[in-house]
């Protein structure tokens, strides 16, 4: 993780940072300017770097019952989290520090492994975030440029198919360039039109079409439009050969099939309704342990759970099915939770992926966001996290 820059970024990263629940910082935030936010950043960071090297030294000072030893690494992280400002995680080391020699073992083993499970998610929500923003950021220096001319763009809309809208543009940042707009909405007959469209957005051209003739089984009719950066969107309806109404926006792709089943073909009793209508989930796992733990947190929820033991067993499940969420075990025999979500994506499928870890370390969490992540579950996992997680995507 590089350390961020923080000019020309303040309300973004304070955004993000805001919706990270562990660290006491709204007051703060509010407050701060330049350096300041600088010092905080860098503790951030010295945080997220030596998080993983402390919590193997207290799970192996912990196995040795060297309590003194114990203590001290317990100060540092408390330190550590001081600095952040991770109040409530602070004052937790300070209770394990002050209370270790009235505890039982088997107490102090699990107050540190629910310990650990914690700062092991706030660090990956600091590197999210962190790593969020300078992807935001990095990608808006590629699209810089000069002048402030007005577009020129073009459109062609064509009743065709029910691929709702495709655009192309060139241009220069918030310059002059030009730009091609294609639009294309659901129906299944023939038309076009030639379309006209200026604008001033950052490259890309506004194009408008608009086509209208007869279907296969109906009348068709189409509207394209492009506008902005590059990415295309359309809208409009038609009635086709299928007898169905379609509405939509894309940003070049066809549209990804609906996991929920079509009205005509829901079950007739209100029981086998609703189960039909839940959102479904696949979750990946070879430790068949931590799949029958899922199952249960995830019982009686308006979910649907389905899990299979290895990468192999779910991009076969994938050929016929389009799950609205992943939960992918990274460290997997064969093909890994990296690998998979790649080809996942690959297969087209495009529902967020979430990864189980309990690694906090930057290299680790880098590879899964690249390979797709969109968030964590930290093993061992509790009913809490599960659902908070689970309920931010579906």
């Amino acid at each position: 993780m590089k350390m961020l820059n923080i000019r020309g970024a303040n309300m973004t990263i304070r955004e993000r940072l805001l919706g990270i629940p562990e660290l006491n910082i709204e007051e703060k935030l509010l407050h701060m300017r330049g350096g300041r936010l600088d010092v905080l950043m860098a503790a951030l960071n010295a945080f997220v770097e030596k998080l993983p090297a402390l919590s193997a030294e207290l799970k192996e000072t912990l196995e040795k019952n060297d309590p003194f030893v114990f203590s001290g690494c317990l100060s540092e992280i408390r330190e550590l989290l001081v600095e952040i400002h991770a109040n409530e995680l602070a004052e937790e080391c300070l209770k394990l520090i002050n209370g270790l020699s009235a505890l039982k073992p088997e107490k102090v083993e699990a107050r540190v492994s629910y310990l650990l499970t914690m700062l092991t998610m706030l660090s990956i929500d600091i590197q999210m975030a962190v790593y969020k923003d300078e992807e935001e950021h990095e990608g808006e220096g590629e699209g810089e440029g000069a002048g402030a001319g007005a577009d020129i763009g073009t459109g062609v809309g064509a009743v065709v198919g029910a691929d709702p809208g495709v655009g192309m543009g060139m241009g220069a940042g918030k310059g002059a360039g030009m730009g091609t707009g294609v639009g294309m909405d659901s129906g299944a007959g023939k038309g076009a039109g030639v379309g006209k469209g200026s604008g001033a957005g950052k490259g890309s051209g506004a194009g408008k079409g608009a086509g209208a003739g007869p279907g296969a089984a109906g009348m068709g009719i189409g509207v394209g439009v492009d506008v902005g950066t590059g990415m295309g969107k359309g809208a409009g309806t038609g009635v086709g050969a299928n007898r169905g109404i379609g509405t939509g926006a894309s940003a070049g792709a066809a549209p990804t099939p609906a996991t929920s089943p079509a009205p005509g073909a829901m079950p007739a009793s209100g029981a086998a309704r609703r189960e039909a209508w839940k959102k479904s989930i696949l979750a990946v796992d070879d430790n068949a342990f931590f799949l029958d733990n899922l199952k249960s947190t995830l019982r009686g929820t308006d979910y649907k759970l389905t899990c299979v033991k290895s990468s192999i067993a779910a991009l076969r499940f994938l050929q016929n099915n389009t799950p609205d969420l992943f939960i992918l075990d990274i460290e997997m025999p064969g093909m890994d939770g990296y690998e998979l979500a790649e080809k996942i994506r690959l297969y087209g499928k495009k529902a967020p992926i979430i990864f189980l870890t309990g690694n906090s370390s930057k290299e680790y969490v880098v590879k899964a966001i690249q390979a797709g992540a969109s968030d964590f579950i930290v093993k061992p996992i509790t009913h809490e996290s599960v659902l908070e997680r689970i309920g931010k995507f579906i």
